[in-house]
């Protein structure tokens, strides 16, 4: 009988942690690996994500500049699959979904058609978190970026 409850208690926990999201943590860019618009313009940057919920979850952005300027983005990411008004980029609509348990897909809308796509893969040891993005700046040209980032 105790060993029939240890058991128990051992499936409990591994469904736990194996629900979890892996991208929970605190990530910093490798510019080596990463391919960015103005690379000469990146030194870093820190993401920060934190759970809030079953399909939710805080994410936080700092970004520093060569020139020593910091900006910082927060924003609370539901990955319901439902497109939502986007409080970032007003005028836009933002669509999170959940593609498997390693990764997610953002859509960015304005009137209704794409304007900017990031997926996002955290491997399979957790160690490594990999942004393809692909859109469309303020002038209309196309334009692709990848993002590696090491948890810390």
């Amino acid at each position: 009988m105790r060993l029939e409850k240890s058991f128990v208690v051992a499936i409990a926990l591994a469904s736990l942690l194996w629900a979890a999201d892996p991208a929970v943590g605190t990530w910093k860019i490798d510019l080596n690996l990463s391919r960015v618009r103005d690379p000469a313009t990146w030194k870093s940057s820190i993401m920060l994500v934190e759970s809030e919920g079953k399909a939710s979850r805080r994410i936080t952005i700092t970004d520093v500049a060569t020139d020593g300027q910091t900006k910082t983005l927060e924003d609370l990411e539901i990955t319901d699959g439902k497109e939502m008004p986007d409080k970032l980029n007003p005028g836009r609509t933002i669509l999170h979904e959940r593609v498997d348990d390693w990764t997610t897909r953002t859509t960015w809308k304005e009137a209704g058609k794409p304007v900017k796509l990031i997926v996002s893969s955290v491997s399979q040891d957790g160690s490594k978190m990999t942004e393809y993005l692909i859109g469309r700046d303020e002038n209309g040209a196309f334009y692709q970026e990848k993002r590696v980032f090491h948890r810390q």
